[in-house]
């Protein structure tokens, strides 16, 4: 997807990456300017945005604005369409209609190829180099920073979706993704995630009812504020232990970008 300089030269030229989240009629824009591999300039913005399948000039103005003097560009979007997953490579047929998307040696991103080809219309004007989905986002987490023996019920919230897997140390025992069905301007934070991690440990619980596996542990990677007081009436309504992590999507995404695009240089 995008041109890269074959050398490590490209480090001391200045890179800007952009991440892009579209998600309830708002566009989300974070970047980072760096110049010799450290970071000269971060930037952040917000614009209402109606067109969930296109970007609107004044989005468009912004980053091209931003880019100015910088020598080379990577924008980065977000993969909320339904039709994705997580799984060990092994248990993967391929398939000419699905796009893989390798995280490491064990295991893939997939969605369907039409799911990669609207992520490029909707990105056309400022071009797309980078796509992510939500489960390698909270893979990240799981493999880079936490440490669990138990059996933990991983879960990446955003407003309009919900990513889930389920891990023993490093190993996957499942993974599915909402599509959030909740209106949060009617509904409060409480029942909102109160929902969705019943609704999760019931899937879990009825796709493993023959093997008499129970979890230990629910793991909220949180895209959306929720405060203290909020966080104990949750933790105290289940019966296992629930934890919550505030995560930033557009400053991870920024971060594998950078991570993913200097590693092929």
């Amino acid at each position: 997807m995008g041109a890269m300089m074959s050398s490590w030269k490209q480090k001391y030229f200045s890179n800007i990456f952009f991440s892009i989240v579209l998600e309830d009629h708002l566009c989300c824009v974070f970047g980072r300017v760096f110049q010799k591999g450290k970071v000269v300039k971060t930037f952040r913005r917000v614009f209402k945005n109606q067109d969930k399948n296109s970007l609107e000039k004044p989005i468009i103005k912004y980053i091209n604005s931003k880019s100015l003097g910088c020598a080379f560009r990577y924008v980065s979007f977000l993969l909320s369409s339904k039709e994705q997953g997580f799984a060990k490579k092994e248990k993967l047929a391929l398939s000419d209609e699905v796009m893989l998307a390798n995280i490491d040696k064990e295991y893939v991103v997939f969605t369907p190829n039409l799911n990669v080809e609207q992520s490029k219309l909707t990105c056309k004007k400022i071009g797309l180099d980078l796509l992510y989905s939500p489960f390698a986002l909270m893979y990240d987490r799981v493999k880079n920073h936490y440490e669990n023996k138990n059996i933990c019920l991983y879960m990446y919230v955003h407003k309009s979706c919900i990513s889930v897997m389920v891990f023993k140390q490093k190993e996957l025992f499942e993974s599915f993704f909402w599509l959030t069905s909740i209106d949060m301007k009617s509904t409060n934070e409480y029942d909102f995630f109160y929902f969705y991690i019943n609704k999760s440990m019931d899937k879990f619980y009825n796709l493993w009812s023959n093997k008499n596996i129970i979890l230990d542990e629910v793991m909220i990677c949180n895209n959306i504020f929720l405060d203290e007081e909020a966080q104990e009436d949750i933790k105290n309504s289940f019966a296992i232990d629930v934890n919550f992590e505030s995560v930033d999507t557009l400053e991870l995404m920024c971060d594998l970008a950078v991570r993913d695009v200097f590693n092929e240089l």
